[in-house]
């Protein structure tokens, strides 16, 4: 088949979802890369393809003293986004394609791309989480102003900034609904999916690449991982808190991988001074290399995950590949890959509870250590990438019969 693919992603969980889900189709078709770029960035570098097409987007905005009515701009900038996606869209319909396989956008938020309306060639669009998301709370989000001129302009500027969300998610609820079939990570986001946009969608798993995230034989050190994007939503603080119950005498040092979109220096702030205040042992990794990443899963003696609702969890399977068992809070899609007790422990939220499962796991070495081989046993069979491809490519021959 010769095959277009569509990403505009950042770096983390949905951005290895289409490298490496690309990278299994291109050895047995052909495969065109569209994407597109800001003035402000640099030029993405995708090394999935050889056939790479770029499109520049002039992203319009004021600097000081104007910068407050950016916001403004922003609903010009949206409407200039959309005029990309039907550019992008007859280019790739004259190219006649055997079908499109379209990745979630970035413009400000993650959201479902305006080219699923454009588009006449069969296309799938896979959705790794509904862009309601981004309407939960976070309290470190907003910074915090005194009552002056300047917070009048920030309050004006977040009832602005409400309004555009909800245009970007009426634009996103039209858009996914123009496409003719819509992947999923798991079955709770068939379930977020099914909610959210009154659509149903086809569960196609993601995986791992066990070969290179594996064991290295290491002596495991009193470390703890907990990985993802500084958020209130990753729940680092939660981790940290759980570990300040354990005895001092086993404490482990919590190790946070964060991989940012933005910088969030509020919540990193916080979590340093709870460490602080909690006596936890913290440090900080930023946008590291996979096999500095390899190296610390090897290394910790366990994964910590209390993250909220994640759709489905790569670093979990990051972790297991590596033989170091997970303690994940149960909810989201994480419980649809952790086998309570065997791989992992499985917990409700609740840190009393999460605190006594980490003990527990120090303390039993031989137990840990038993998990970790099922763990790893449990990724060669259900969890590699070339499983993930195989559905795909299972998904992509039903939709074309269909379509005849």
């Amino acid at each position: 088949m010769r095959i277009a693919v569509f990403e505009k992603l950042v770096p983390g969980g949905a951005w290895r979802a289409f490298e490496e889900l690309t990278k299994g189709l291109t050895k047995n078709h052909t495969i065109d890369i569209y994407t597109f770029f800001f003035n402000n960035e640099a030029c993405p570098n995708i090394g999935v393809s050889n056939n790479i097409f770029k499109f520049k987007v002039n992203r319009l905005y004021l600097r000081q003293p104007f910068g407050f009515l950016n916001m403004f701009m922003n609903f010009i900038n949206l409407y200039l986004l959309d005029r990309l996606y039907l550019k992008i869209s007859k280019i790739i319909d004259s190219k006649k394609y055997t079908a499109v396989v379209v990745h979630a956008g970035y413009y400000d938020y993650i959201h479902t791309p305006g080219l699923l309306r454009f588009l006449r060639t069969p296309k799938i669009y896979f959705c790794q989480e509904p862009f309601h998301r981004y309407f939960e709370y976070d309290p470190f989000q907003k910074p915090w102003l005194s009552f002056n001129i300047k917070s009048l302009f920030y309050l004006f500027n977040i009832f602005l900034s409400k309004i555009y969300r909800y245009v970007f998610y009426l634009y996103d609820r039209i858009n996914i609904r123009h496409a003719d079939l819509v992947l999923c990570n798991s079955f709770y986001t068939r379930e977020y999916i099914r909610k959210e946009y009154s659509i149903s969608a086809q569960v196609n798993y993601l995986g791992v690449d066990a070969d290179r995230f594996r064991p290295l034989g290491l002596e495991r050190q009193n470390l703890i991982l907990s990985v993802g994007h500084l958020t209130y939503r990753k729940s680092h603080h939660f981790v940290l808190e759980a570990i300040e119950r354990l005895d001092p005498r086993i404490r482990p040092t919590l190790v946070i991988i964060n991989f940012p979109v933005s910088p969030n220096d509020f919540y990193k702030k916080y979590i340093k001074n709870l460490a602080l205040r909690k006596n936890v042992e913290i440090l900080f990794y930023e946008n590291i290399s996979d096999d500095e990443l390899i190296l610390l899963y090897n290394k910790a003696k366990l994964t910590a995950c209390a993250y909220r609702n994640e759709p489905f969890g790569l670093v979990i399977l990051e972790s297991l590949a590596c033989a170091t068992p997970v303690v994940a809070v149960k909810e989201g899609g994480i419980p649809e890959i952790i086998i309570d007790h065997q791989t992992g422990i499985l917990v409700k939220r609740d840190i009393r509870a999460f605190s006594s499962a980490i003990d527990y796991l120090l303390k039993e070495d031989l137990i840990r250590e038993k998990m970790g081989e099922n763990a790893r046993k449990d990724v060669l069979e259900r969890w590699t990438w070339q499983r993930s491809v195989k559905d795909l490519e299972n998904n992509l021959y039903s939709l074309l019969k269909e379509k005849r």
